[in-house]
């Protein structure tokens, strides 16, 4: 059985061990110097606390994060419309947004999600955009990339100019059982971004048949708000020196209490 002093010894070591982890890119090596460790004071690993348990694998392991980008969550959110039929009105105080169709006039969305939430040198697994629909209609809405600045306080369909690439980054299915949230993925654009290969400036919503209505980020109730949700896994910590980890004695890790 162990002494409490002894389990106090081991978990104090081990923090020392994890951290120097951080500098030393043997990892292995260590994590083994700490398993024999406490095995030579007679512990099972399950007396660890949790946190130091948990520390000890994310130090060896990328583990993936996930944040959420929204007004008032994570980052900053900028998104209106833009209307041919009011070609020189700004839309970017409203809490909704069109894409679609108004008579034979054209309605767009524009997005802008802050990606610096994202760490350098973090590699994005999955990106999805969620939004949340307020009418019924199955039409298909394209979504483009933006390739010019524009700015939610007084963007137009003038002022913006079709700065948009033409070629679709995503298509999604509108929702046709009720207002219902519809995602669409964004994984590429959202590397891209974070990784300074593309400028963002957002995304453009286009549909060519009818009209869809979504919530913008004035919506009164945040669940409601556009968002975009990144997952990544943390670029591993650089070591240009080596630092080797030299272990204590055994005995100075309670090997001789039981």
């Amino acid at each position: 059985m162990c002494k409490r002093n002894s389990i106090r010894t081991v978990v104090e070591n081990i923090e020392r061990l994890i951290e120097a982890t951080r500098k030393a890119p043997r990892r292995c090596e260590v994590i083994a110097v700490t398993m024999l460790a406490l095995t030579a004071a007679g512990c099972a690993a399950a007396t660890l606390p949790a946190e130091t348990a948990s520390r000890a694998a994310d130090s060896t392991n990328g583990s993936t994060h996930c944040v959420t980008v929204r007004r008032t969550t994570h980052g900053a959110v900028e998104d209106s419309r833009i209307s041919e039929r009011r070609p020189n009105k700004n839309f970017g105080s409203e809490k909704i947004i069109f894409a679609g169709m108004g008579g034979e006039q054209r309605r767009s969305v524009l997005m802008r999600f802050d990606v610096d939430v994202i760490p350098a040198g973090a590699a994005i697994t999955r990106a999805t955009v969620t939004l949340s629909q307020l009418d019924i209609s199955g039409s298909r809405v394209a979504v483009y990339r933006i390739t010019a600045p524009w700015d939610e306080g007084t963007v137009t369909w003038n002022s913006f100019d079709g700065a948009y690439d033409p070629s679709p980054e995503a298509i999604f299915q509108g929702a046709t059982d009720g207002a219902s949230l519809v995602s669409f993925d964004v994984t590429r654009l959202a590397r891209e971004w974070a990784g300074g290969g593309r400028p963002n400036y957002g995304l453009l919503f286009a549909e060519g048949v009818s009209n869809l209505t979504f919530s913008s980020s004035e919506a009164e109730i945040a669940a409601d708000r556009p968002q975009l949700e990144v997952c990544y896994v943390r670029a591993a910590a650089s070591a240009p020196n080596e630092e080797r980890i030299t272990p204590r004695p055994l005995a100075n890790y309670g090997a001789a209490a039981h």
